[in-house]
């Protein structure tokens, strides 16, 4: 049984593998539900996505999912195509991202502090700012930060 599923994009097509069928590349698309999949296509098929975008995925029998291009519905011609009425995206809270980001250079500051202390006493400083910088990083993937 088939299924039609829109993902989204999570890494854009990259490089272009010369395979057993000609050229092909991949990108990697997040799922409804919030897995991920490796879809394989032809580069015709699958670089105009960019991170983000939304992809139609078609999944075969055996489970593997190829790019589906879906066409738009052309507007009949004494029809006029309808006219967007949404009011204009607000601007960014600047508090918000004021407190943002002094939320986040605390963080940093903890981190950096605790590879102080973790570290060896002869560390290169390189060596420090690199332990912190990995440590606020996984910090901020895991707590979604």
């Amino acid at each position: 049984m088939q299924a039609l599923i829109q993902a989204t994009i999570k890494f854009p097509a990259g490089k272009i593998f010369d395979g057993q069928y000609g050229p092909s590349c991949n990108v990697l698309a997040t799922l409804p539900d919030g897995s991920e999949v490796k879809v394989w296509g032809k580069p015709d098929d699958l670089q105009g996505y960019r991170r983000g975008d939304s992809i139609a995925l078609l999944q075969d029998a055996k489970g593997k999912y190829k790019p589906v291009a879906i066409a738009q519905q052309p507007q009949p011609a004494n029809h006029p195509a309808p006219q967007s009425t949404a009011a204009p995206k607000p601007g960014p809270d600047k508090a918000a991202i004021a407190d943002f980001i002094q939320t986040q250079a605390k963080l940093y500051s903890y981190c950096y502090r605790t590879a102080i202390e973790t570290m060896p006493p002869d560390a290169p400083l390189e060596a420090i700012q690199s332990c912190a910088s990995s440590v606020y990083i996984s910090t901020g993937r895991k707590f979604n930060l």
